[in-house]
């Protein structure tokens, strides 16, 4: 199966890189999203939570997690989720 990454450009600042994240994933970063406003975990004790409510293997429940990780700015910036900052 293919995944879907959207990737966007960071032009103009030095040491930037390009973003990219699953779009076949939204409905997990939506989780964590919800998960990091509840202030349950700290995110970086997250995948046994996403393992547990989106039936992921260890292994995708961690990649997923740095996936959310990494694309976090893109993420708001797309509307994909909202900071509740």
């Amino acid at each position: 199966m293919a995944t879907q990454d959207r990737h966007t450009e960071r032009a103009g600042r030095e040491g930037e890189r390009m973003s990219t994240y699953n779009t076949e994933w939204i409905p997990h970063y939506i989780f964590l999203e919800m998960l990091r406003g509840t202030g349950v975990t700290n995110m970086f004790g997250a995948a046994p939570y996403l393992e547990e409510h989106c039936d992921l293997s260890k292994s995708e429940a961690t990649t997923v997690l740095v996936s959310w990780m990494e694309n976090y700015d893109a993420l708001i910036e797309d509307g994909v989720i909202t900071s509740g900052e």
